[in-house]
């Protein structure tokens, strides 16, 4: 059985395999590099080293998981500052707003709800797409009173 794995096993070892077809484009496990790295798989005759999402590979295959942003916890970073970013939870699945201070910290840091979420959320809901950044006018979601006729 050697050179083989037990299905349902990631073999994030293997070489990046591209091949001609439609398929989306996907991620792949560097081992030299500890990384995972964007490629167009053609959809045919590839191997267990391709993830639909960066997170999904990285999840799969980093020996340093904190090599990932998605994998690093929240740090407020030092200094005075108050500049609006989000972090990704991994308890949640979800990318929370946070007030940043302006000096250190770590990579889990955003400028976007979007930005964080395209790098590190797993499950996606339909809400997901309704993103509003803090910068908007929030008003028009203040729950309306009932219209009485």
């Amino acid at each position: 059985m050697a050179g083989r794995i037990a299905p349902g096993l990631v073999d994030c070892e293997q070489k990046r395999l591209t091949f001609l077809g439609n398929n989306p484009n996907v991620y792949y496990y560097v081992q030299d590099l500890d990384e995972c790295h964007f490629f167009h798989y053609g959809g045919s005759k590839g191997n267990e080293n391709n993830f639909k999402t960066q997170q999904e590979c990285e999840a799969k295959c980093l020996k340093d998981k904190l090599k990932s942003p998605c994998h690093q916890p929240l740090d407020l970073g030092r200094g005075m500052g108050v500049i609006l970013r989000y972090a990704y939870s991994q308890e949640l699945d979800e990318c929370r707003f946070f007030q940043y201070r302006g000096d250190g910290g770590n990579e889990n840091n955003f400028n976007t709800k979007r930005e964080c979420e395209a790098r590190c959320v797993i499950t996606r809901s339909p809400w997901s797409q309704l993103v509003v950044e803090p910068t908007e006018d929030t008003s028009f979601l203040k729950k309306q009173a009932p219209h009485r006729t």
